[in-house]
């Protein structure tokens, strides 16, 4: 059975149907390497995205931890500052009483920052991973 039009009568294909089939051919090698090269583009900007916001909350939750260590030293500092002012009172209650409120003004304030820090460490959550940001 011989196609009309495509073959020749000795049963090759005619010249301009083997330069259809290689630009086809070509066609489609080169949209699929196109579809390809974005793809990967697309997942290397993905995980450089996943890269920067993990970055970004390292950076946040050094400076949390350090002013959580800064809150540390504050309390400590507040515990000694007691002890001191207690034993400077020397029976003196008005002096007792002054050392006590103004350790547990600093101790409230102490806990209030150490409640801003803890919020501002769970609004850090890690970033959601590429494998699942960028299927």
């Amino acid at each position: 059975m011989q196609a009309h039009g495509i073959l020749t009568p000795t049963g090759a294909i005619r010249a301009w149907w083997s330069l259809l089939m290689v630009l086809v051919a070509a066609a489609l090698i080169t949209g699929a390497g196109w579809a390809y090269t974005l793809h990967v583009q697309g997942q290397f900007r993905c995980q450089a995205r996943y890269n920067t916001a993990l970055q970004e909350r390292s950076v946040i939750l050094t400076k949390v931890a350090a002013e959580d260590r800064q809150q540390s030293q504050a309390a400590e500092e507040n515990i000694t500052r007691l002890i001191t002012d207690a034993i400077a009172a020397a029976g003196d209650k008005a002096k007792g009483q002054a050392a006590a409120q103004r350790y547990l003004r600093t101790s409230k304030e102490i806990a209030d920052k150490r409640a801003e820090l803890e919020r501002k460490r769970t609004a850090q959550p890690f970033p959601q991973t590429p494998e699942k940001a960028c299927t």
